[in-house]
């Protein structure tokens, strides 16, 4: 879904969601650019960011999505803590 679904998602459940981008710096360009993410692990120098949050104003603990661009459009992903031993 996109934003008017992760709204709706939001209210009903009580709870924010963040919805996170990637991005690297291109130092030949000086620019920032899309990060790639493949197999689950970002590459050199990829960050994530902050895109957008929703439900911000609820005080749980968020569900958290990527963004990623693909050719013509893009998709989601849902992203999970890592876990510590």
């Amino acid at each position: 879904g996109g934003i008017p679904e992760q709204y709706a998602i939001s209210e009903i459940l009580q709870t924010p969601i963040i919805v996170y981008t990637a991005q690297k710096y291109n130092t030949l360009k000086k620019k920032i650019e899309n990060g790639k993410i493949r197999k689950n692990k970002a590459e050199k120098n990829v960050r994530l960011r902050v895109f957008q949050i929703i439900g911000d104003k609820y005080n749980k603990t968020p569900i958290t999505i990527l963004w990623k661009k693909l050719k013509r459009d893009g998709h989601y992903y849902s992203l999970c803590p890592k876990k510590i031993d």
